[in-house]
């Protein structure tokens, strides 16, 4: 896929305090859950008062409550989803899909990567958004979600001007244009990797793109946002980080307080930490020294971590419990 191939110290030992491992908590927090199947069908499902979502690449159907002999279980036309603890069904259309596997989205980024797509773009007034599966599918949702265009065949057309991959679905009048360049977003001043326009019979809107897989955390300054759904403080000393060290498997960074250190384990999206220890600093500051505690206690019980250009968010049993973003320094 052409979008693919071209994003003060002291010499004295501080003293350090190990860190206990937090009881295990059960909390679930209402979102989005993407769920890949034994046959790789992948969906989304997500709460609706006494309903449930289900979202697919194609459609989003809303399915009721049904009665079940154990577990949750809502159906619709042609549809049944049955959650049994981590025995997970979906019926299409009679084809029944098992071996389900759900994962707790953070956001819509999240939720793409996990869907298995290669290339999301979004764009401004009206408010839209693309995902493109590469030798898939590929999905558009424009005027705040009230156009909705689905493609399952796409074929990436020729462009004579370098660094420019075009998308033309057939059987639809849309055209995708994706330009790598630096792009920025006109809501939130987020940096991507591409300027995108899409062409649909006859209107055009721009935005901006990027890749979506899971990304690196090592070697980058990712600092501190949001602890446990609340922003992250920050005091007149050193702002909350991390840095994950690749040639070690060394995680370091700051509390706000004090800094810390220790050691993580990253296989595909799992993440853990251990061996975690800070320096004795006494926090001046009563809030700064509540959110260091908290800080600790919740990572380690960090167990996944996604990375999506420069966002970071670390996980505790599908919930976020810490997000961060990546600092780049001239």
């Amino acid at each position: 896929m052409a979008v693919l191939a071209g994003l003060a110290c002291s010499t004295s030992r501080p003293a350090v305090r190990q860190m206990a491992r937090p009881a295990e908590s059960s909390e679930q927090r209402p979102g989005t859950t993407v769920y890949a199947c034994a046959d790789d069908l992948r969906f989304g499902t997500r709460p609706l008062g006494d309903s449930l979502v289900l979202t697919r690449p194609e459609r989003s159907d809303t399915l009721a409550r049904v009665e079940a002999a154990a577990g949750a279980k809502y159906g619709g036309p042609g549809i049944v989803f049955w959650s049994r603890g981590e025995d997970v069904t979906l019926e299409l259309d009679g084809v029944r899909h098992a071996g389900c596997r759900g994962r707790r989205a953070g956001d819509p980024w999240e939720e793409a990567a996990l869907m298995g797509v290669d290339f999301r773009a979004i764009g401004q007034e009206p408010g839209w958004a693309l995902d493109l599966v590469e030798g898939g599918w590929v999905r558009y949702l424009g005027d705040y979600g009230a156009t909705r265009v689905y493609a399952s065949s796409i074929r990436q057309a020729r462009v004579a001007e370098p660094g420019t991959t075009v998308y033309e679905p057939e059987g639809r009048h849309l055209r995708l244009e994706l330009r790598e360049q630096p792009c920025s977003d006109a809501m939130s001043g987020e940096s991507f990797t591409h300027a995108v326009t899409v062409r649909l019979n006859g209107r055009a809107v721009e935005g901006c793109g990027r890749m979506t897989p899971p990304g690196e955390v090592t070697n980058k300054y990712w600092k501190l946002t949001e602890l446990d759904g609340k922003p992250a403080v920050v005091g007149s000393a050193r702002e909350p980080h991390l840095r994950f060290q690749a040639a070690d498997a060394h995680v370091a960074g700051s509390t706000g307080c004090n800094s810390l250190s220790g050691t993580f384990e990253r296989h595909g999206d799992q993440l853990t930490l251990s061996r975690l220890v800070t320096t004795r600093m006494a926090c001046t500051d009563s809030t700064l020294g509540s959110q260091e505690a908290l800080l600790m206690g919740l990572l380690l019980g960090v167990d996944r971590a996604m990375a999506v250009g420069d966002r970071l968010t670390l996980y505790a049993h599908d919930r976020p419990v810490a997000r961060f973003t990546a600092v780049h320094f001239q």
